[in-house]
């Protein structure tokens, strides 16, 4: 049976193997897939800020979620 630990740092082998972005600079999976994007398809590329009429439209079209980060911390605690 495979612990959490060695599940993620398989994981975290792998994507530092394919596009050398360390997962610990990256809360989120939301964050690390951009990191990778970034890395893969901008390279040098600036991502523009788009303003006006288009920022407006695609606005509408983009409803997003809530992402908690949980940074474990406790005193006396038991599981």
């Amino acid at each position: 049976m495979k612990t959490l630990y060695s599940i993620i740092n398989v994981f975290s082998k792998k994507i530092f193997y394919l596009f050398r972005v360390n997962i610990i600079n990256y809360p989120t999976l939301s964050s690390l897939a951009f990191a990778i994007f970034r890395v893969v398809f901008l390279k040098d590329a600036k991502i523009p800020i788009i303003t006006g009429e288009l920022y407006n439209f695609i606005k509408k079209g983009y409803s997003g979620g809530a992402v908690d980060v949980y940074k474990p911390y406790g005193n006396y605690v038991y599981r």
